[in-house]
């Protein structure tokens, strides 16, 4: 998604929430700390604009401290809130004077799990903003409102009308305005300084192994995104939004800072793949290739699936609920599947051991031929007459495993049959040529050749012969054992040494 299209979006959330502006419908004429509802209600209430008493407000204030300083408190948290987007539903407020947190099993009440420093704790029969709440508000209010923010909007809100339409006053409109042109500004500057500090300063000695430049620019783009939705993130609160708009307006910006995050550490990892990539491409073994583009997946998944875990926290969704409900939903997708789960850790098993490489020639049961994947699921073999042979991995990692591809050597014996009319002497001259013919050969391991004649058969005089060929493939293998047969069946035509075939003779009487 581009910048653009994002702030598409984000300036249509605030059209179309600002014609739903806060109004405060509930009125109250005294200030009331019985209930965490009481209390909350008390202290935002007497800080609207049309009921504007700091003096009550700040009575949901305890400690020895005077009313001035607990009227500052008041207002930061106020702030603190609306910067945050933290919206109290005042309907979901406990009402009972006793109330206990389930949880810590105390008297305490915490306004949003998005600031858990922010809580009431019940003190005699009243309910306050917690010691912890007074101590820690100086430093959330900075964090939510840096000095530099702070100095703006004392220049903005003390020197603008405070005309207003829709509920949002015409300076704020402004300030929008600004704030998205400036957005742009900053994206395109990142971009383009984001890009040029990779291309130039990181990457010089790599930049001739790219196949282009693409994902550099796509780095530098979700770079460019990443830290112009934070700084609108900063921004926003500054601009005192009615708190209805503001929720929705940051919890938007939150949600697209966070996928944009993602998107940027996806395209981080992809390019630190193609690197890794190029070092496979140096090793040995061809399962490392193969292994890659898995890992990739995997990482990117839980980089996205971190992503939504951390978007369904801003949307205040129980995530330990709903991870426990997903583990046992797992558990028992997992048992019936459980093919499928053997299947993967069949296939770890098989590119930690690595019987085998791609392009192997192996022999398992049922199937014979060169690998040609290994899958996270199974294995593909193709077989010698083209056929294409699935093996779950689970199954293949449990079975016997012939790897031609990593012999030493091929060994290959036969046998010739030669005619029973053929003499001795030309048996022997047969013997040591065809040994002869065999060890001129460089592909043959001469002191490992064998030929010898050893048996009488049925109807022919056996030549025993067992060759070892020095060969990488099944291809060489094949046509290393048509070479020598053609010079053998030539040599036998040349001295007249007739091969046997079975033949049968009847006598009559």
């Amino acid at each position: 998604m581009s910048l653009k299209n994002s702030l598409k979006i984000v300036l249509l959330l605030f059209v179309f929430t600002a014609k739903m502006s806060f109004a405060q419908t509930e009125k109250i004429a005294e200030v009331s700390l019985k209930s965490p509802y009481n209390t909350i209600f008390t202290h935002l209430y007497f800080l609207q604009d049309d009921s504007y008493f700091p003096a009550k407000s700040a009575q949901a204030i305890q400690g020895n401290i005077s009313l001035v300083e607990k009227e500052k408190i008041a207002i930061k948290i106020k702030k603190v809130l609306d910067g945050r987007g933290l919206y109290i539903e005042m309907g979901l407020l406990p009402i009972n004077n006793n109330y206990i947190d389930s949880t810590l099993a105390q008297n305490v009440y915490i306004l949003s799990s998005k600031e858990p420093l922010i809580y009431l704790e019940k003190i005699d029969t009243s309910w306050y903003y917690s010691q912890t709440t007074i101590l820690n508000i100086d430093k959330l209010y900075k964090d939510v409102y840096p000095f530099w923010i702070t100095f703006i909007d004392k220049i903005i809100s003390n020197k603008v009308s405070d005309t207003s339409f829709l509920g949002i006053r015409i300076w704020q409109y402004v300030a929008m305005i600004i704030l998205v042109a400036i957005s742009f500004l900053l994206y395109y500057l990142v971009r383009i300084v984001s890009f040029f500090c990779i291309n130039n300063l990181l990457l010089p000695k790599f930049q001739d192994q790219l196949p282009n430049k693409d994902i550099l620019f796509k780095i530098a783009k979700a770079l460019g995104l990443v830290v112009t939705f934070f700084f609108i993130g900063k921004v926003l609160p500054s601009l005192q939004i009615p708190l209805k708009f503001s929720v929705v307006l940051i919890l938007a910006n939150q949600i697209l800072l966070i996928f944009f995050i993602a998107f940027f550490m996806s395209k981080l990892f992809k390019l630190i793949m193609y690197y890794l990539g190029k070092a496979a491409d140096k090793t040995d073994t061809k399962l490392d290739n193969q292994l890659l583009p898995i890992v990739e997946n995997i990482v990117n998944f839980i980089i996205y699936f971190t992503a939504i875990i951390f978007v369904l926290k801003e949307l205040d969704v129980n995530v330990t609920a709903l991870l426990a409900g997903l583990s046992v939903g797992g558990l028992a997708l997992a048992l019936a599947s459980k093919d499928t789960v053997q299947n993967v850790i069949g296939s770890l098993n098989i590119f930690l051991d690595r019987p085998f490489e791609i392009g192997d020639y192996i022999s398992v049961s049922g199937a014979e031929g060169e690998v040609e994947e290994v899958g996270l699921r199974a294995t593909r073999i193709r077989t010698l007459d083209q056929a294409v042979a699935y093996i779950p991995n689970g199954v293949l990692s449990n079975m016997t495993i012939d790897n031609y591809g990593l012999r030493v050597y091929r060994r290959w014996t036969t046998s010739f049959g030669i005619d029973y009319n053929t003499s001795p002497d030309l048996i022997s001259f047969f013997v040591e040529e065809s040994r002869k013919i065999i060890n001129a050969k460089d592909f043959t391991l001469s002191d490992k050749t064998m030929v010898y004649f050893n048996n009488l058969g049925a109807s022919t005089l056996d030549i025993y012969v067992s060759v070892f060929f020095d060969v990488a493939s099944f291809r060489d293998d094949l046509n290393s054992k048509q070479v020598i047969l053609l010079e053998i069946l030539q040599m036998a035509k040349d001295n007249k040494i007739e091969f046997a075939f079975p033949t049968q003779t009847v006598y009559r009487k």
